[in-house]
């Protein structure tokens, strides 16, 4: 278990835990489970790119040597983390009342860290510092950041249909197209492809209609994280978004503050850590936008 009542009693997670922890946090969501989730130890810091010019091979004479080396060219991504704070309490009642009794604060403690995912998902996929919502605008998400600097397919505002996948792919340049690419899409827009093909009259869309079988536009397979957007459609390697997050983790817990006493708390407890949402290569994404609403 990523937190307990010793851990809980304690004020920084050893690595240990912290990397557990880390682990749990991507283990529970949707998108994380793909992406690449950055364990660091300091709030700043470079994420270095390195990469190979095209073309690179070359044909010597016998006995001769080619006249070009390769080049490898390094780039980095900064990252700056922002704190993020996930603050509830237990009330006495509550302890009392439950057949777990006092285990009920490890129970509870595990319901938070999964929350903590979710909530890490959304704020990594929706944030916007000029939001005015309180949780949007902790740090600016991939959509935020992906809206410029992206290779964009302006869908117009038509339904999702087998020609919004074909431009997509168009748009992404040829270095970028492998085997490991996936769309990112919200559920809604899923279900809204799925019956666009039920409703054509062909035998994938008949066989579609009768099964639980995946949809993979153009090979490719789907990735649904629930708070990602409508009207966007991303074809993107998933380690190509990255959440980093720094591994000086609290977790604390208080049986004693005023607030504990006036409310009768069995405990309030704190967890607390620094994380940021970055993407490592803008040129390796492409998005449709102005999708129909489902």
């Amino acid at each position: 278990m990523p937190i307990t009542t010793t851990t809980l009693d304690s004020a920084v997670m050893n690595r240990q835990q912290a990397n557990r922890f880390i682990q749990m946090v991507q283990e529970q969501a949707v998108l994380l489970k793909k992406c690449r989730v950055l364990p660091v130890n300091h709030p700043k810091g470079q994420i270095d790119k390195i990469g190979v010019a095209s073309r690179i091979l070359r044909s010597p004479a016998e006995g001769e040597t080619v006249a070009t080396e390769a080049s490898v060219t390094i780039g980095s991504v900064n990252y700056d983390t922002v704190k993020v704070m996930l603050k509830y309490g237990i009330t006495n009642e509550a302890i009392e009342d439950n057949i777990e009794r006092e285990n009920l604060a490890n129970t509870v403690a595990k319901i938070m860290a999964q929350q903590f995912s979710v909530d890490l998902e959304d704020l990594a996929i929706n944030g916007d510092t000029g939001s005015a919502d309180d949780f949007v605008k902790i740090d600016d998400g991939w959509v935020k950041q992906g809206a410029t600097d992206t290779h964009t397919y302006d869908h117009a505002g038509a339904d999702i249909n087998k020609e919004l996948f074909s431009e997509v792919i168009k748009a992404l340049p040829n270095k970028y197209r492998r085997p490991e690419l996936v769309w990112i899409m919200s559920p809604n827009q899923l279900e809204a492809f799925k019956d666009y093909l039920t409703s054509r009259s062909t035998a994938a869309g008949d066989a579609l209609l009768i099964s639980d079988k995946e949809v993979k536009p153009r090979g490719f397979p789907v990735i649904t994280p629930p708070k990602w957007p409508d009207d966007q459609v991303w074809l993107t390697i998933p380690q190509n978004l990255i959440v980093v997050i720094q591994r000086n983790i609290t977790v604390r817990k208080t049986t004693s503050s005023d607030e504990v006493i006036d409310k009768d708390l069995y405990a309030k407890y704190a967890l607390t850590a620094r994380v940021d949402f970055i993407i490592e290569e803008k040129d390796a994404i492409a998005r449709a936008i102005n999708v129909a609403a489902p």
